[in-house]
């Protein structure tokens, strides 16, 4: 989960982490790709507008690094 309002991430940790879903979340595009270059993901949540980056960027990125990834 990449956005960069901490409030929204940790709501959003605490429902998913009670129903056994592990997540990885960080608040900016430089850590997001820090993290995708590391491992492969079965959904990604990402704010279309980051202060450094659109939300696209980093799931282009993404599709680059890992050569899949379908968009809704």
């Amino acid at each position: 989960m990449v956005d960069d309002n901490e409030d929204l991430i940790d709501a959003t940790l605490l429902i998913l982490e009670a129903d056994d879903y592990s997540v990885d979340s960080c608040y900016d595009y430089d850590s997001a790709i820090n993290l995708i270059e590391q491992k492969e993901y079965d959904i990604l949540f990402i704010d279309g507008k980051l202060p450094d980056h659109s939300g696209l960027d980093i799931f282009a990125a993404y599709r680059d690094i890992n050569k899949k990834g379908r968009s809704l």
